[in-house]
């Protein structure tokens, strides 16, 4: 979701631009996970260092956190539903509102052909 105000606004401060990562086989480090309150794209950098890519759900943080405390469906499964972000852009380029395929992906219609191993760091 965009904030289109933002990019009106005169930048009055230092600000970062982008950050880049070179790899050689994205179809080996992406993870795309729909938290509930966020949707997630994760990968390894070059330095298998984890890197999430994520955008609010509920485009407010405040209605994200109390979807969070208050959901029965994030207490049962907080880790949440994968999905294949490809059925995603497709369900978008077919007419469907943002409310509408986030509330698909979290029953499951754009699950992906296969589900990836999931990056966790190691327990101490």
């Amino acid at each position: 979701m965009t904030d289109n105000r933002a990019r009106s606004r005169p930048i009055t401060r230092p600000t970062f631009h982008h950050t880049t990562f070179a790899t050689v086989r994205l179809d080996e480090m992406v993870e795309n996970l729909d938290h509930g309150m966020t949707m997630s794209m994760y990968y390894q950098d070059p330095e298998r260092n984890g890197v999430e890519i994520r955008f609010d759900a509920f485009g407010d943080w405040s209605k994200s956190k109390e979807w969070m405390w208050a959901s029965q469906e994030f207490g049962a499964n907080p880790i949440g539903q994968f999905f294949d972000p490809d059925k995603i852009v497709e369900a978008r380029i077919a007419g469907l509102e943002w409310t509408e395929i986030h509330q698909r992906a979290r029953a499951g219609e754009y699950i992906p052909a296969e589900i990836p191993d999931v990056h966790l760091p190691e327990p101490w």
